[in-house]
């Protein structure tokens, strides 16, 4: 025996008789059954699935199913936007992405929450920073940075929490207080000085090198003496370290070589006699003239001009 669409064959087994019965399907909220698995009307308020296996509402909140667009009593039908089905309850399809509210895969995240921005590679939600100067960050109100961007130096405040200064220009330093940004010449502060720093230990502003003429003195900058002529950079006041341009360094002092006699090989430069007063590298003055640098027995001479051993320097 066949029965015709909708109805169901139906045995019983009391009076041992068959019969094609209406189905009765058990879908919550359906009003007329096709079958026993189908439904062919919803109640009232309720809308009939595509598929006709569920009745369905807009999800009332009493339901305690978050994210749901629409649903029964137990079970979510249909998620709002940006949110899958994952066994009867909307997630995120990139729940496992920290902070991130809206993806293109599970591994990539589109927006992240406020306060966050997407990192490069887009599989994370990363700290936007309010602190100034500050490129991570604990959160987005902390004021202890992790890392300062390019132009911001480090520092530690009295409530020893890192922060971040920027950095002052070229010949600048910076004399702020607490993190404070206060940049000074260094020149202003200290005559003839190029290049400087601030301990904040001492609050004193230490020359680290000296204009041309000068030389690093102790915290300052001192005059190179005037007995060294043609000097452009000196270590003391008595040492040239760097000559003018057409001078060289002979003994700290700045010579002007003049043409060497043919005679006279491996010599930089010559007195107004001819004798050589400064060798080439290896070579050393005996005389007028330049001889090859010579090291005692079992020493020899390295790249500095200077005779070693394996236990030290001659």
């Amino acid at each position: 025996m066949k029965c015709k669409a909708g109805y169901d064959l139906y045995i019983n087994v009391t009076t041992n008789t068959i019969a094609c019965t209406q189905g009765l399907c058990v879908i919550e909220y359906c009003k007329t059954c096709r079958n026993v698995s189908a439904c062919a009307a919803c109640i009232d308020g309720f809308t009939l699935s595509s598929d006709e296996s569920n009745c369905t509402t807009k999800c009332p909140t009493t339901y305690n199913l978050a994210n749901c667009l629409f649903c029964n009593s137990t079970n979510c039908h249909q998620c709002q936007e940006n949110y899958i089905m994952s066994s009867g309850s909307c997630v995120l399809p990139c729940a496992s992405i920290t902070n991130c509210i809206s993806c293109y895969t599970s591994t990539l995240c589109k927006a992240c929450a406020e306060g966050y921005k997407k990192a490069p590679d887009h599989k994370s939600c990363v700290v936007i920073c309010q602190a100034d100067g500050c490129q991570s960050c604990s959160s987005p109100t902390a004021s202890d940075c992790i890392t300062c961007k390019s132009g911001y130096t480090e520092y530690t405040d009295s409530n020893g929490l890192k922060q971040c200064a920027v950095n002052c220009g070229e010949g600048q330093v910076n004399t702020g207080v607490g993190g404070g940004v206060n940049c000074q010449n260094c020149d202003a502060t200290i005559s003839f000085c190029a290049t400087c720093t601030y301990s904040s230990a001492t609050g004193t502003v230490i020359a680290e090198t000296c204009q041309e003429g000068y030389f690093v003195s102790g915290t300052g900058c001192a005059k190179c003496s005037t007995a060294i002529t043609n000097c452009f950079k000196c270590s003391n006041a008595n040492t040239c370290e760097e000559c003018d341009a057409g001078y060289n360094v002979v003994g700290g002092v700045c010579v002007s070589p003049t043409v060497c006699p043919s005679s006279i090989s491996n010599c930089v430069a010559c007195n107004s006699t001819g004798g050589c007063i400064q060798c080439k590298g290896g070579y050393e003055a005996s005389g007028l003239f330049c001889v090859r640098k010579s090291c005692p027995a079992t020493y020899t001479l390295d790249s500095t001009d200077t005779c070693v051993c394996p236990s030290g320097t001659f």
